[in-house]
C-alpha cells in the first residue's frame, strides 16, 4: 500500500487539501484527530501522567488545557510524552492502513467495486517531517505551503487567538525551507494557483 504523507505548517491550508483528496476517493488519516482519540485510553492516559504529572487526568479524562500548557513550555517533557504517544499513534495507523487493499484499473482510475479498496493512503501531520518514527513511513511527501503572514491571520480566525500566540506556535515547528528541501510535492495554497490542478497532480502521479 503507498502512502503519501501531507504535512506543512500550521494554518498552510492542509485541510483543504486533504478534502479535495477525500472527494477524489483518498482515506486520509489525521494523527492530531487520532492522538486525541488515543488519549481516551486508559492506559495511555497512565503512562503520561507519570511523566505530565497526575493533574492532567480528572475523572478519567485528559485536562487538556492544563496538559497543552505543560509540555508546550517544556521541550524536554514534550520529548518524553512524545516517546510514549508516538509509537502508539503509528502502531494505528498502520492497523487503519491495513484495512485498505490497492485496487486499480488498468486506466489508472479507482475500482469502486469495493469502498476499502484504493490506490493509496495518507497520513496528515504538521510535524510529519520531523518526526524520523514517521518520516520513514512515507512512499512520497506533499507540503502544503503558504506565506507565513496568510498562515497567522488563518490560524487567528480559526482559532480566535491573538497573532503572539500562532507565533509562538509557528517557532516551535520546523522553518519553512527546511520542509520545502524534503519535499517531492509542493503544493501552493496561496491561492494564486489553482489548488485542485494540484492537487490533481499529486493524485496521478501516486497512480503511476
Amino acid at each position: 500500500m503507498k502512502i503519501l504523507a501531507v504535512t506543512g505548517g500550521i494554518g498552510s491550508g492542509k485541510s483543504y487539501v486533504i478534502n479535495i483528496f477525500n472527494h477524489l476517493g483518498i482515506p486520509s488519516y489525521s494523527t492530531d484527530e487520532r492522538t486525541k482519540a488515543l488519549y481516551q485510553n486508559v492506559e495511555l492516559l497512565k503512562a503520561i501522567s507519570k511523566v505530565a504529572g497526575d493533574d492532567i487526568i480528572s475523572n478519567g479524562k485528559l485536562r487538556k488545557d492544563i496538559f497543552a500548557s505543560r509540555i508546550f513550555s517544556s521541550n524536554d517533557l514534550l520529548e518524553k510524552v512524545e516517546k510514549i504517544v508516538h509509537p502508539i499513534v503509528l502502531k494505528d495507523f498502520n492497523m487503519w492502513k491495513d484495512g485498505f487493499n490497492i485496487n486499480i484499473k488498468s486506466d489508472h482510475s479507482i475500482n469502486n467495486d469495493s469502498p476499502k479498496k484504493v490506490p493509496f493512503v495518507i497520513i496528515e501531520s504538521a510535524i510529519f517531517l520531523e518526526k524520523p518514527l514517521f518520516r520513514d513511513i512515507a512512499d512520497l511527501i506533499a507540503v502544503v505551503s503558504a506565506p507565513e503572514d496568510l498562515r497567522i491571520k488563518r490560524t487567528m480566525n480559526r482559532d480566535n487567538c491573538t497573532a503572539e500566540i500562532v507565533k509562538n506556535r509557528i517557532s516551535k515547528q520546523w522553518p519553512e525551507e527546511k520542509r520545502l528541501a524534503l519535499a517531492d510535492f509542493v503544493i501552493d495554497s496561496e491561492g494564486k494557483s489553482l489548488l485542485l490542478a494540484q492537487v490533481l497532480e499529486v493524485y496521478h502521479s501516486m497512480l503511476r
